[in-house]
């Protein structure tokens, strides 16, 4: 596993109907009451670090945590004194004060009437006034708020808003707020690419049989079959990163493998950057300049970044890159990386309730999707030396071995029984080991089960977006329902595979796609080993019930019961996107 380099931090996380309750309240009461939560390094708590003048890089505090940590565990190895207790206590609050973040507080809302006292006129804990600082949509399906001290709020707003702050007269404001919580996303640092800001294209995918939803004359809705035409951002979340730039960010992020997807965070900027090579396909088509989408002209071979006009959120309220880049520079802030792809895809993943849910299968087809976990089940309990060390460390690979599981191995346990594999044959711990997978026994009832396959990022044809951000026509490779993936092309060259987004609610939401590859698509998506590359020519992003190309994940799964139960009769769902209204 590889080593990040960047510390965990910790603040309050405190119920809504708890909050007012409190005056005083110390951190080692917050950790009994289950009132903490760790965090990763984000924009916020660096900018927080340089309010108080600590402008330390994260390198640095990393490994000033891990001397502190490395000192404790020494002490801890000697004898009980009332040196090495007062000596714990020491280190313990040195450690406290440089991961322990008071000055933003997260607020769980328990009702709507709390939320609104405490929105509109703040609270007091410590000796410290709070008052509303942002919500992300991820944290708003969570009744998440963050609070932040208020004398940090101003200096805080105008950092982060990077330019912007006071001047932006229309905007919808869940939009803005959405944008503004993108500096709370914790983050593996990067350095600053070059970028060029490139125009999104649409692609009108004719004459499609669709599930119309609309409301009649009374207000209700009602659904009706239409064929429509529908246009889609092709390329939506989505841009393309150099592989000299991949390998760089690597090196920064501490790894020691090149990611090919980078979920990229900085101020008001969020999205998928794949890595592609879009220097060698400019010049071998003739390409030296390309336009960004204020009109200005690049050279090519300046460029690390094609960041798409979807990626950067509030990319017309600038005047041009420079600009934001003044500002951006100005503020001091930084790139980051919030998640990216493993190095190896996982050859089996558990499926889910309404996966299955949605599949037309009788009761022989479902006797034979499940048998390979009541198989696997099976042999972990009868004491087969491979499945029962495997499932106690958690393998991956097919071709991963008992030897080569050693090093990754953390339990004594486990560890006893590689170096003796006949305890597998002890009544005792074969009870255990069952007891240990009761849960996952439990899980799989409930539609937990193991099917060929895993969960990969949604890559919109790289090409396609290549060639439109060059001033060519923006064709893709891939045909209407095909899709690329380098995992599937090596294993078995299934004709179908089925994809499924969750959440998975309707039947027409199982997608059902042929995998392809040839030379061409070799040479260019070559360095794309994970992901599932879509063609830019159907509606698949409409059957993954409005999906894009952000960092979004799927899962396929070539699984015979999937593709034989997979209804794809049934007409996708869609309805008249309202564009949101902005306010004052």
């Amino acid at each position: 596993m590889a080593k990040t380099l960047q510390n965990l931090y910790y603040i309050y996380k405190i119920p809504s109907n708890e909050i007012e309750k409190l005056n005083k309240y110390s951190l080692s009461d917050a950790f009994k009451d289950g009132n903490v939560v760790s965090i990763g390094d984000n924009l916020v708590l660096a900018k927080i670090r340089e309010y108080y003048g600590n402008t330390t890089d994260h390198i640095e505090l990393y490994n000033h945590v891990q001397s502190i940590r490395k000192e404790m565990k020494e002490i801890r190895k000697q004898p009980t004194s009332p040196e090495n207790i007062d000596k714990l206590k020491e280190l313990q609050h040195g450690l406290d004060k440089l991961l322990y973040v008071d000055d933003i507080i997260n607020i769980k809302v328990i009702k709507k009437k709390e939320y609104r006292e405490i929105a509109r006129n703040g609270f007091d804990l410590n000796g410290k006034h709070y008052i509303r600082f942002m919500v992300g949509s991820g944290q708003m399906r969570r009744n998440t708020i963050t609070f932040i001290n208020e004398k940090l709020y101003d200096y805080m707003q105008e950092q982060l808003m990077c330019g912007l702050n006071g001047q932006i007269k229309n905007i919808n404001l869940a939009k803005l707020s959405a944008y503004f919580a993108l500096s709370f996303s914790s983050v593996l640092w990067v350095r600053t690419p070059r970028v060029c800001v490139i125009k999104d294209f649409d692609t009108l995918i004719p004459k499609q049989k669709v599930n119309w939803i609309f409301k009649d004359e009374n207000g209700d809705n009602q659904v009706e079959e239409r064929t429509i035409d529908i246009k889609l951002n092709s390329a939506d979340g989505q841009g393309l990163i150099t592989p000299e730039m991949s390998r760089l960010w690597a090196e920064d992020m501490h790894l020691k493998y090149v990611p090919c997807s980078f979920v990229v965070r900085t101020a008001f900027i969020k999205g998928n950057l794949v890595t592609f090579d879009f220097r060698e396909y400019a010049k071998e088509h003739g390409v030296s300049i390309i336009k960004d989408r204020y009109g200005v002209e690049h050279n090519i071979e300046d460029i690390d970044v094609l960041l798409s006009e979807s990626q950067f959120k509030m990319a017309k309220y600038y005047s041009s890159w420079e600009c934001y880049l003044s500002y951006h520079e100005a503020y001091h802030l930084k790139w980051g990386v919030a998640r990216y792809n493993k190095e190896f895809d996982d050859e089996y993943v558990l499926t889910n309730y309404q996966y299955i849910q949605v599949l037309n299968l009788d009761r022989k087809d479902i006797k034979g999707l499940v048998s390979y976990t009541t198989d696997w089940i099976n042999k972990i309990c009868s004491g087969d030396p491979f499945y029962a060390i495997s499932y106690n460390i958690g393998v991956k690979k097919e071709t991963d071995t008992i030897d080569s599981l050693v090093n990754s191995c953390e339990s004594l346990f486990t560890k006893a029984i590689m170096k003796n594999p006949k305890m597998l044959q002890d009544g005792y711990v074969q009870r255990k080991i069952y007891n240990s997978i009761k849960e996952s026994i439990r899980q799989a009832k409930l539609g937990r089960i193991w099917v060929k396959g895993n969960y990969q990022f949604m890559i919109s044809d790289p090409v396609a977006q290549c060639r439109s951000a060059l001033g060519l026509s923006p064709d893709g490779l891939l045909k209407a329902g095909e899709v690329y993936s380098n995992f599937w092309n090596n294993r078995d060259n299934p004709e179908e595979i089925c994809l499924l987004r969750s959440p998975l609610t309707y039947y027409s939401e199982v997608n059902v796609q042929k995998p392809v590859h040839n030379d061409e698509m070799n040479k260019w998506y070559k360095y794309i080993y994970s992901g599932i590359i879509y063609n830019i020519y159907d509606i698949s992003v409409c059957k993954h019930a409005d999906s894009d190309f952000d960092g979004d994940i799927v899962c396929s799964t070539n699984n015979e019961y999937f593709l034989k139960g997979a209804r794809r009769e049934e007409l996708s769902i869609t309805y008249d996107k309202e564009k949101v209204k902005d306010q004052m």
